[in-house]
């Protein structure tokens, strides 16, 4: 069997490329929220404006506390330590870092900061923000089995992942589906499964705010029209990214579908 080499990594060095400009440009203003949002004590806030600091012009520094996923990172960046953050691939790199700041929070340690988001208020702005643009887009949808519909929800839930806070409010606000766009649509195979077979769908959550929103319309959808028999939904059980959906933001935004001044989102 012929083996099929990987192709080499996106590296984050690369001039003009959105790799290089997470490190540079996005990751130190996710840290200039975090100093801004939160009330930690001076040396919590100095480790973090430390950490950006290394981000544009330091080196990679290994991590400091005993937790049990520690093994794991210090195998996985053992080549880089020492050397600018610009020489280590882009997504070991994003993840990395997501992973200092909860070092510096003192999210896993006993104490005031155990287990608080450090990115909850730009969560809850989010759920805030998004809210009367999903109001807009949902008004008397129906509830049908049609491909039609089941197309226009799934595009929807598809779209809402640009809406990703890493990327501080570059992405647009158009909720407009944008089918066209899609690198690849398999939306007509999955309509055609799920009308053979309902089935027990298990859904992965990924960001908040818009794309939280279409995710449970088009949840909604899919029970209410038959094309599931159930669905489980999965939370993230720590912010892994900035912006990732915990089992507090699915309350949160059930929380505003109930507040709602639309009654068919209500």
């Amino acid at each position: 069997m012929t083996s099929i080499a990987l192709p080499k990594h996106i590296m984050t060095s690369e001039p003009g490329s959105f790799a290089r400009l997470t490190i540079e440009d996005r990751k130190p203003a996710i840290i200039d929220h975090i100093v801004k949002d939160l009330s930690f004590p001076p040396e919590m806030e100095t480790a973090l404006l430390a950490l950006k600091a290394d981000l544009q012009h330091g080196v990679i520094r290994p991590m400091q506390e005993e937790t049990p996923d520690r093994p794991v990172w210090d195998h996985d960046i053992k080549p880089f330590v020492g050397t600018p953050w610009l020489a280590m691939p882009w997504y070991l790199a994003e993840a990395y870092f997501f992973r200092r700041v909860l070092e510096i929070a003192h999210y896993f340690q006993p104490g005031p900061f155990e287990g608080k988001d450090p990115y909850a208020r730009l969560k809850n702005q989010e759920l805030d923000d998004a809210l009367p643009a999903f109001m807009t887009s949902y008004k008397a949808q129906p509830r049908e089995a049609t491909f039609e519909n089941f197309k226009a929800f799934t595009a929807r839930a598809l779209w809402g992942n640009r809406a990703d806070l890493s990327n501080m409010n570059r992405f647009s606000t158009n909720m407009r589906p944008q089918a066209d766009a899609l690198v690849l649509d398999h939306t007509s195979q999955a309509y055609q499964f799920l009308s053979m077979r309902p089935a027990r769908i298990i859904y992965f959550f990924d960001n908040v705010g818009r794309e939280l929103y279409s995710d449970l319309a088009w949840m909604d959808f899919l029970l209410q029209s038959g094309l599931a028999q159930s669905i489980t939904g999965w939370a993230k059980n720590q912010p892994f990214f900035v912006s990732d959906v915990m089992l507090e933001d699915v309350s949160g935004a059930l929380n505003r579908f109930r507040k709602a001044s639309s009654s068919d989102v209500r």
